[in-house]
């Protein structure tokens, strides 16, 4: 490029020579470390959030195997004990997922300088978000819920 310069203007100053695709990287850079943190910061809060649902999942588990055990002795299908615990996880779980959609629809005005292409409260993001973080919920609660179904009767009467 400087050599094409230089022959058809040998007096033009020529300094800082770059791609277009340089310039454009170099215009962007900062919004996209933005996009990048904010996206590494979602995934930390989301991991924080399962393994959060997964122990107090398991914690109420825990604290019910006699009575779980009981209902198993008593002629519960083990499928019954599973939708037990799997609704138990999941009512506080769509319960915060609504507290958390009306707050990111009543802030997600402060974020709108940080969006490309997407209106602050895009239905579309919303429902997104909300069946991740739904997935991930029922996930945390299925291995809680499984082994809630494997409980000894004998054992849980026993105690």
């Amino acid at each position: 490029m400087r050599a094409e310069v230089r022959s058809l203007a040998p007096d033009a100053p020529l300094y800082n020579v770059r791609t277009l695709d340089a310039l454009v990287d170099a215009s962007v850079s900062d919004a996209r470390f933005r996009t990048v943190l904010l996206a590494l910061f979602a995934a930390l809060a989301l991991l924080l959030a399962v393994v959060g649902t997964y122990g107090v999942i398991s914690l109420a588990v825990a604290q019910r195997t006699r009575e779980m055990g009981i209902r198993l002795a008593l002629g519960a299908a083990p499928g019954d004990i599973l939708r037990m615990v799997l609704a138990g996880g999941l009512q506080p779980l769509v319960a915060g997922g609504l507290v958390g959609l009306g707050g990111g629809i009543l802030l997600s005005r402060a974020v709108a300088g940080l969006l490309f292409n997407v209106t602050p409260a895009d239905p579309a993001t919303f429902a997104i978000a909300s069946l991740v973080i739904l997935v991930a919920g029922l996930a945390a609660a299925w291995l809680p819920a499984r082994r809630a179904c494997r409980v000894d009767p004998a054992l849980a009467l026993r105690q």
